[in-house]
Protein backbone atom coordinates (compact mmCIF):
# COMPACT_ATOMS: atom_id res chain seq x y z
CA UNK A 1 0.00 0.00 0.00
CA UNK A 2 2.41 2.35 0.82
CA UNK A 3 4.45 2.18 -2.70
CA UNK A 4 1.09 3.00 -4.11
CA UNK A 5 0.93 5.87 -1.72
CA UNK A 6 3.89 7.09 -3.28
CA UNK A 7 3.73 7.22 -6.35
CA UNK A 8 0.41 8.56 -6.16
CA UNK A 9 1.99 11.64 -4.10
CA UNK A 10 4.58 12.40 -6.52
CA UNK A 11 2.36 12.25 -9.52
CA UNK A 12 0.15 14.65 -7.73
CA UNK A 13 3.18 17.05 -6.52
CA UNK A 14 4.64 16.70 -10.32
CA UNK A 15 1.01 17.48 -11.86
CA UNK A 16 0.79 20.60 -9.83
CA UNK A 17 4.61 21.81 -10.83
CA UNK A 18 3.56 21.31 -14.33
CA UNK A 19 0.13 23.38 -13.78
CA UNK A 20 2.31 26.24 -11.69
CA UNK A 21 4.46 26.43 -14.72
CA UNK A 22 1.95 26.72 -17.09
CA UNK A 23 0.18 29.54 -15.52
CA UNK A 24 2.86 31.55 -14.64
CA UNK A 25 4.23 31.55 -18.32
CA UNK A 26 0.77 32.39 -19.53
CA UNK A 27 0.28 35.27 -16.70
CA UNK A 28 4.15 36.16 -18.40
CA UNK A 29 2.78 36.07 -21.70
CA UNK A 30 -0.45 38.35 -21.38
CA UNK A 31 1.81 41.27 -19.51
CA UNK A 32 4.01 40.67 -22.54
CA UNK A 33 1.30 41.56 -24.65
CA UNK A 34 0.55 44.42 -22.89
CA UNK A 35 3.87 46.21 -23.47
CA UNK A 36 4.76 45.01 -19.66
CA UNK A 37 8.16 43.54 -20.82
CA UNK A 38 10.15 43.90 -17.72
CA UNK A 39 6.87 42.32 -15.56
CA UNK A 40 7.09 39.67 -18.59
CA UNK A 41 10.51 38.85 -17.75
CA UNK A 42 9.92 38.52 -14.41
CA UNK A 43 7.49 35.63 -14.72
CA UNK A 44 9.54 33.80 -17.28
CA UNK A 45 12.59 33.86 -14.90
CA UNK A 46 9.99 32.35 -12.39
CA UNK A 47 8.51 29.65 -14.77
CA UNK A 48 12.27 29.10 -15.63
CA UNK A 49 13.18 28.01 -11.89
CA UNK A 50 10.29 25.60 -12.36
CA UNK A 51 10.94 23.99 -15.66
CA UNK A 52 14.88 25.06 -16.39
CA UNK A 53 14.57 23.05 -19.72
CA UNK A 54 11.20 24.31 -21.18
CA UNK A 55 13.07 26.34 -24.17
CA UNK A 56 9.81 28.41 -24.96
CA UNK A 57 10.54 30.30 -21.65
CA UNK A 58 14.16 31.36 -22.84
CA UNK A 59 12.30 32.48 -26.33
CA UNK A 60 9.92 34.61 -24.33
CA UNK A 61 12.66 36.05 -22.09
CA UNK A 62 14.70 36.86 -25.44
CA UNK A 63 11.79 38.20 -27.25
CA UNK A 64 10.54 40.74 -24.11
CA UNK A 65 14.26 42.11 -24.33
CA UNK A 66 14.27 42.43 -28.34
CA UNK A 67 10.88 44.23 -27.50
Amino acid sequence: MKPLFIILFLSTSIMGFAQDFDKILQEGIALHDQGKYRLAIQKYENAAKINKKASIVYYEIAYSYYL
